[in-house]
């Protein structure tokens, strides 16, 4: 079931990775200049917080030892956790 969970998780963060930056580094997104340069700066952070928080979890999901020091699982809610905790409560 663990093994289940993590490629889940690693699927979710490829997609996230891959398909943010190819919807926000085109013309009509972070290169459009109907968009004021204060814009510009916010996508490019999104962008940027996006893609570390994917690496982040991707490199904690793929670890041979998270979870082994600790007991299996104590680290799966930073797993999760780690590509959408950046987005506030609505």
């Amino acid at each position: 079931m663990a093994v289940l969970g993590r490629t889940l998780i690693g699927i979710v963060t490829l997609i996230t990775l891959v398909g943010s930056n190819i919807a926000d580094w085109n013309n009509t997104h972070m290169f459009s200049e109907l968009w004021p340069p204060h814009a510009h700066f916010h996508g490019a952070w999104f962008v940027l917080t996006v893609s570390l928080l994917s690496l982040l979890s991707l490199w904690l999901v793929c670890s041979t030892r998270a979870g082994k020091e600790t007991g299996a699982g104590s680290q799966d809610w930073l797993k999760a956790a780690s590509g959408w905790h950046f987005w506030p409560p609505c």
